[in-house]
């Protein structure tokens, strides 16, 4: 009797552990995947991945309470569906689609492993359905290939994207419909300050990770982050460096056509365009990180002479000539610091390559003084009082040299222990310091573009007594130019403890940019924090203080809403 009474519980248990599934594979069916459920999409920021699949959206978590440290996040979809009846049309095998969503998993799956802070940090892993995918990570700004000018699987175009290129290259088949057309505003310093975190995360990649990319581009590697960062992501055809001469066996060159193709709806490979010579030309390959060199050299030829050194439209046979054939003439877009570099990185002969540490040392970053002016701003937290007020004074006068976005954006700039699951703690030594953007206006009239508005060290200097008087002009003065989302997301909650405890020379201060603080601020926010501010004024001693808020009163009372100032 008891033996069948645990038989029978045994298939109790099982039956419900079926039913159990039955419901949850039902309940997602209908309301997708998780990412979907748990967070509320706000707008479509960009496109990313093989092909710009995925749509990227910046996002609110749906629960009352914060499981992680962003205020916001970006939720990435990719609508199977769509691009199921897409390959439809295209004539492309149902093979072609399932090989293309197992490159977009084994992207996700690595991401999720790796751990580093110039990889792109995943929130929630990738969940799926019948009819999407869908992810969580950081917040994003857009990627690389969306920053450049390619707007494709962007319904609408964000306007931080627009005004942020020049004309384009435009892609074959594309007809310039997916382009974003503008000023261009991504400055040279700006592209080093990326190219230099990219080149410390393949370091790490390369060294730590023991992993080769092998598809590094703008559209499927490098993200931008909502501070600035450039990451890297796109793994799905990342490969270990530590494969032997055996495992070569089952290690297979990509296969490009010898004629013109348009790019394709599933792409199961990476683009030729940013591809290294040896992984195209022989039948069994042995990439090695020199392979990402190659494709690293691509990528910063396209960032800094703001065109592709390829564009072969994935034809083998154009790709060959156009690499045999690199002249001077080549390289003539390009800072001559930079060329021989470069040179050496795109390379046929994959033993003259560079590595990602040597690329970091060369003049092109090496003398530049604007980087180590905003190398020291990271560290102003690590330098007394003194060196802070010395240097301080001289960037005031270092700003007019800087390039328009560069002058919107604080860069930290700094040396990082990395790790990854099941290899953790090494530090390398004697690399170039990681540039991870913190960017933020600090004159001028705001673009389109101005987003990234954070001041980790401007901001955690507003502590120390003794430079607040130095650091607050300037965080006002950025403040000028930021609206109202960005001062109340970045800068606000900097400023809170000033405005409680204002006296004195800041006080007086304040209440000199109290149009400022009022105009920004939402009426929660105002009631909370600038009115008191201004109370406090009139109760004041100090004659100047009650002179300058007495003198704003009317200017004030125009802007502030009547049921206000009733309440206050």
């Amino acid at each position: 009797m008891s033996l069948n009474m645990k038989t029978l519980t045994q298939a109790l248990a099982k039956t419900a552990a079926v039913i159990e599934k039955t419901v949850q594979t039902t309940v997602q069916e209908v309301t997708g995947p998780k990412p979907l459920q748990d967070y509320d999409l706000l707008h479509q920021v960009g496109s990313a991945g093989p092909g710009l699949a995925w749509k990227l959206y910046s996002a609110k978590s749906r629960g009352s309470a914060q499981t992680h440290k962003y205020p916001t996040v970006c939720v990435w979809v990719l609508d199977k569906r769509a691009l199921s009846e897409a390959r439809l049309r295209a004539g492309l095998s149902k093979a072609a689609e399932d090989s293309f969503f197992d490159i977009i998993r084994a992207d996700a799956a690595k991401l999720v492993r790796l751990r580093h802070p110039g990889v792109v940090h995943v929130v929630q892993a990738l969940d799926e359905s019948k009819n999407a995918m869908a992810m969580v990570t950081e917040p994003l700004f857009a990627s690389i290939a969306n920053a450049i000018g390619n707007a494709d699987n962007i319904d609408k175009v964000p306007k931080e994207l627009k005004g942020l290129v020049g004309n384009a290259w435009p892609r074959k088949g594309n007809k310039n419909s997916g382009l974003v057309k503008g000023k261009k505003e991504m400055g040279l310093l700006e592209i080093k300050h990326g190219l230099l975190q990219v080149a410390e995360t393949l370091e790490f990649l390369h060294n730590n990770a023991r992993l080769v990319h092998q598809a590094i581009s703008p559209e499927v590697t490098v993200l931008i982050t909502s501070r600035g960062a450039w990451k890297l992501g796109g793994f799905g055809f990342a490969v270990s460096a530590d494969r032997t001469s055996g495992d070569a066996a089952h290690m297979h060159a990509f296969h490009y056509a010898e004629y013109d193709v348009e790019d394709s709806l599933l792409p199961l490979q990476p683009s030729l365009n940013y591809t290294a010579p040896e992984l195209v030309r022989s039948k069994v390959t042995l990439a090695g990180s020199y392979s990402d060199i190659f494709s690293f050299g691509c990528l910063a030829y396209h960032l800094v002479a703001w065109k592709p050194l390829f564009d072969c439209h994935n034809n083998v046979k154009t790709y060959m000539n156009s690499l045999n054939y690199l002249t001077t003439e080549t390289f003539s877009s390009v800072p001559p610091e930079l060329v021989s570099n470069l040179q050496r990185m795109l390379s046929a002969n994959e033993s003259l390559r560079p590595t990602a540490l040597d690329f970091t040392g060369s003049s092109f970053f090496r003398d530049d003084t604007g980087l180590r002016a905003l190398h020291f701003l990271d560290h102003m937290l690590e330098r007394d009082n003194m060196q802070k007020s010395e240097f301080l004074k001289a960037l005031s006068d270092m700003w007019k040299d800087f390039d328009s976005r560069v002058l919107r954006y604080k860069v930290r700039v700094t040396s990082r222990k990395s790790n990854m699951v099941g290899n953790r703690g090494r530090e390398r030594r004697g690399c170039f310091p990681l540039i991870v953007f913190g960017i933020e206006y600090l004159n001028g009239h705001p673009s389109s573009s101005a987003r990234f508005m954070v001041l980790p060290p401007l901001c955690a200097e507003l502590r120390n007594m003794v430079m607040q008087p130095m650091i607050l002009p300037m965080v006002l003065t950025i403040a000028e130019s930021q609206d109202r989302s960005d001062f109340e997301l970045s800068t606000l909650p900097a400023l809170v403890p000033v405005l409680t405890a204002a006296a004195g020379e800041t006080l007086l201060l304040l209440v000199k940019h109290a149009e400022l603080i009022i105009n920004k601020t939402s009426q929660e926010h105002l009631i909370a924090h600038a009115l008191p501010l201004l109370v406090r004024a009139y109760n004041d001693t100090d004659p100047r203080v009650q002179e300058e808020v007495l003198r704003k009163t009317v200017s004030l009372c125009k802007q502030l809403d009547a049921q206000v100032i009733t309440i206050t």
